[in-house]
């Protein structure tokens, strides 16, 4: 079973996630980010949230997402085998996803900080897709209903490029990946596999 499932997470990776050249925007990469006209900066984020509703706004990506936090809501509520409550889990992932139906999965936003932004377009556009192959990433690692003790890797909630854009950029905001509450709280170390 474990194996079917990570079968399909991966080409569920493979299918969502765009690769590609990594282009976002069609501003020029080497353009400072911080050097926008207000024009151009909100086309910027325009496109970025055309990007990121189609990286993150699929079925399939509310599927996963409602599997982690079921998963990890069972290991924060529950004791006992976790295998033994994998029937609730798929329970609690089907209605999370029933009232996630023709909802958005993302907040958009679209913030200038108050000081000049340094970093390009390019530098943007590689936090995004760096950020984006991270979190599919995460579907193999994170607990899920199949394997609700799964230990999962934190660094998969973000990317490297992402923190140095923040620390170049603070207050820039720009709409990015669906949060992860339980996960990012940190996953309950509390769990137990079946004999």
């Amino acid at each position: 079973m474990r194996a079917h499932a990570g079968i399909a997470v991966s080409l569920a990776v493979a299918g969502c996630w765009g690769g590609g050249s990594g282009r976002v925007s069609s501003l020029a990469p080497e353009v400072v980010v911080g050097d926008l006209g207000e024009g151009d900066f909100q086309k910027l984020c325009g496109e970025i949230d055309r990007w990121s509703e189609g990286q993150y706004g699929s079925s399939e990506f509310k599927r996963w997402q409602c599997e982690i936090d079921a998963a990890l809501s069972i290991r924060l509520t529950r004791e006992g085998p976790a295998q033994s409550f994998a029937g609730e889990c798929r329970q609690a992932s089907l209605a999370c996803q029933q009232a996630r139906q023709g909802k958005s999965n993302l907040v958009l936003r679209c913030v200038r900080g108050p000081e000049r932004c340094a970093k390009t377009v390019r530098d943007l556009e590689q936090c995004l897709t760096d950020r984006a192959y991270n979190l599919y990433g995460l579907f193999l690692t994170a607990p899920m209903c199949d394997d609700i003790c799964r230990p999962f890797d934190p660094r998969t909630l973000d990317a490297t490029s992402c923190a140095a854009f923040a620390i170049a950029c603070p207050g820039y905001l720009f709409t990015s990946r669906p949060t992860f509450p339980l996960l990012e709280e940190g996953a309950p170390d509390n769990c137990r596999a079946a004999p």
